[in-house]
């Protein structure tokens, strides 16, 4: 079997590589204080994004409750203009009008009054 000589495989034989320095570096950051920061980082970042969130859907609610006032009131103008159409509909003047000039109707000349028995009769002048 053929053995390679270390200098060829990229790694020093005891020597610690780049990768571990790093590593045990890192490692040391997170003990004691280190890892009450990082969690105290997190927990404020947690927070923020919860508040920033809470936020967006205040924020959405109130555009939709303005949107639903707004509504509201044009039905209520809506609803208004249509009782304002039907009193207007209903007066018993327009009524008369309407039958006597477009329906040809006319005013009766009599109206009686009680049961067919014992009927009563007016004359009227209206026309």
């Amino acid at each position: 079997m053929l053995a390679r000589n270390p200098e060829y495989t990229g790694y020093h034989v005891g020597k610690p590589s780049f990768a571990a320095t790093e590593l045990r570096a890192a490692e040391s950051c997170f003990t004691g204080k280190g890892k009450l920061i990082v969690k105290l980082i997190g927990l404020v970042t947690l927070f923020l994004l919860a508040y920033v969130g809470l936020s967006a859907v205040k924020t959405a609610q109130s555009y939709e409750l303005a949107n639903a006032k707004l509504q509201a009131k044009q039905l209520q103008q809506e609803n208004d203009n249509l009782r304002i159409d039907i009193a207007r509909l209903d007066a018993p003047e327009r009524i008369y009008t309407m039958a006597t000039a477009q329906l040809g109707m006319v005013a009766p000349s009599r109206v009686l009054y009680g049961t067919p028995d014992t009927a009563v009769g007016r004359t009227t002048d209206n026309q």
